[in-house]
């Protein structure tokens, strides 16, 4: 099932993304009357095809990426009545435009994307930090530098965007826990909250999620595991296992992970009501324990930790754009790193990673999985735009060339270009596709 999810995931992600892609560089090509001949989703052999006016639409056999063919006297022949429609034939500040047209409507589309998200509207959980020793209950990050945080991942990306040396303004607000009884579940904390305060933090970019503590309820039992096998249901509270008490999901996870291949015993409270449940506990490769269920978090999580995420329109299209800003940035430190020698290449994913993260984010939902092919869209338009030969950075860097001077570079020199354009692409590729099936075989 995960496989299937990981194919439509991707076919979905990557279709939408080319088609986006390809569609700037057609678009501004017909703006300026220039003939396409092919738009293609994939490369290679052509599975399918139809005539729509003067352009042939197709679906190629490797779906990896897609091109728009237009017309040049340097492919081919072209009748005298229609060179100027050719591309070669556009003065250099066009031909720049249509080139970069494609990975210009793949950082628009990550905007509004993001912009979508906000309007529409998700819950999240809020980034929790464990306050200092000499202090009780948790931190509540609310704001970075005036920008309102929700999640761990705006938190992230947040501090990522100041400098190691800098300091950054924090707004935190602190959540108290009441006392608790052993069997009492957690009620809305009114008259617990701490007021807000300001606090200057220097920003470390080693900073990790610290979960408040869930509730030991389950959420989802998974087919064919000891849990269903026993009996249990979505909605049970684990109040004991073997007949000690446990007061969090961790407590479960942990006493489940000794118990492998054990028969063990549970006290679970239905609708108000305790049972008692016994357990095949399954047992995993390395031996730890399995009992196939997953936490409610709609149950388990506090309320002071949940957030609702939602804006009107033209605020949306705001923190849309802050979001694209954030990994914007992140992209382009990540690559300057790469390039500097600080992050191993072994952080390059490829075509198999990304499927991966198709699959998982289409099954945790649309919020997701827009993200995800926000993000990808913003990296595929950045990365088109470095000035490597055979990428649009490339042609864009040729064409600026003869704009500037007035005549192109030799094209000897553009061969030869391309060709180390190539290689370097070639591998690339061969590298990110290698560092996926480590990361598949070795996990």
């Amino acid at each position: 099932m995960s496989l299937l999810y990981s194919l439509l995931g991707f076919a979905i992600l990557l279709g939408v993304l080319v088609f986006i892609h390809e569609w700037g560089h057609y678009a501004v090509a017909r703006l300026f009357n220039i003939k396409v001949l092919r738009f293609s989703i994939g490369f290679g052999p052509i599975l399918w095809r139809r005539q729509w006016g003067e352009t042939e639409w197709a679906l190629s056999a490797i779906p990896l990426g897609g091109y728009v063919k237009m017309l040049d006297e340097r492919e081919g022949p072209v009748p005298e009545v229609e060179r100027d429609r050719a591309f070669n034939r556009q003065p250099p500040w066009k031909r720049i435009a249509v080139v970069a047209a494609g990975p210009l409507i793949n950082l628009l589309f990550a905007w509004w994307v993001f912009a979508l998200i906000f309007w529409l509207g998700y819950e999240t959980v809020r980034p929790t930090l464990t306050p200092p020793p000499q202090q009780e209950g948790w931190w509540i990050v609310q704001q970075v530098d005036q920008h309102p945080v929700y999640s761990w991942g705006d938190l992230q990306g947040a501090i990522i965007q100041q400098r190691l040396s800098e300091k950054a303004q924090v707004m935190l607000s602190g959540v108290l826990w009441p006392q608790m009884s052993q069997y009492d579940r957690i009620l809305p904390l009114q008259g617990l909250s701490v007021d807000g305060e300001i606090r200057q933090w220097l920003v470390q970019q080693n900073l990790s999620p610290k979960m408040p503590p869930l509730q030991p309820i389950i959420g989802e039992i998974l087919p064919g595991s000891p849990a269903e096998q026993a009996g249990l249901q979505p909605g049970d509270r684990i109040v004991a296992i073997g007949g000690k008490p446990v007061r969090q999901w961790h407590d479960v996870v942990q006493a489940i992970k000794a118990l492998g291949g054990q028969q063990v015993v549970l006290t679970i409270e239905r609708q108000g009501i305790e049972q008692v449940v016994s357990v095949q506990v399954g047992q995993g490769k390395d031996g730890s324990g399995r009992l196939g269920v997953k936490v409610d978090m709609d149950q388990a999580l506090p309320e002071p930790f949940r957030a609702q995420v939602r804006y009107g329109l033209v605020e949306a299209l705001a923190q849309g754009w802050h979001k694209g800003w954030q990994f914007f940035t992140m992209t382009l430190e990540m690559l300057g790193r790469m390039l500097t020698g600080e992050a191993g290449l072994h952080n390059l994913s490829g075509p198999v990673s990304i499927a991966q993260f198709s699959g998982q984010a289409l099954v945790q939902g649309w919020v997701s999985f827009l993200m995800l092919m926000g993000l990808i869209s913003l990296s595929l338009g950045l990365l088109n735009l470095l000035p490597i030969p055979l990428l649009d950075g490339g042609h864009i860097l040729f064409d600026l060339f003869e704009w500037l001077v007035g005549r192109p570079l030799p094209e000897s020199f553009q061969v030869a270009a391309q060709k180390v354009g190539l290689a370097v692409l070639l591998f690339l590729m061969l590298l990110a596709l290698s560092n996926d099936m480590i990361r598949l075989i070795y996990g």
